[in-house]
């Protein structure tokens, strides 16, 4: 099934985008999703652990299931100052 990656902040400068789509299969959750960023796309995993996910606009856990046609946003911490 197909779903939409939005990559925010330094996670978007590492990958060099800010959007991919990726194929993923049927019970895929967050959490494999962004074990598949870290050795795909690369992106290190000590930043991915950092981020927040939301799936279409609403803030998730790691274990929740994706299903097709999903939006997954993946929103790094800020610091303000």
């Amino acid at each position: 099934m197909q779903v939409t990656v939005l990559l925010f902040g330094y996670l978007r400068e590492k990958a060099g985008r800010g959007r991919l789509s990726v194929q993923v299969p049927v019970g895929a959750t967050v959490e494999s999703l962004v074990e598949w960023l870290a050795r795909e796309v690369p992106l290190d995993p000590a930043l991915l652990s950092r981020v927040c996910p939301a799936v279409n606009q609403e803030y998730r856990e790691a274990g929740a299931v994706l299903a097709e046609g999903d939006e997954v946003a993946l929103i790094p911490p800020v610091s303000g100052g």
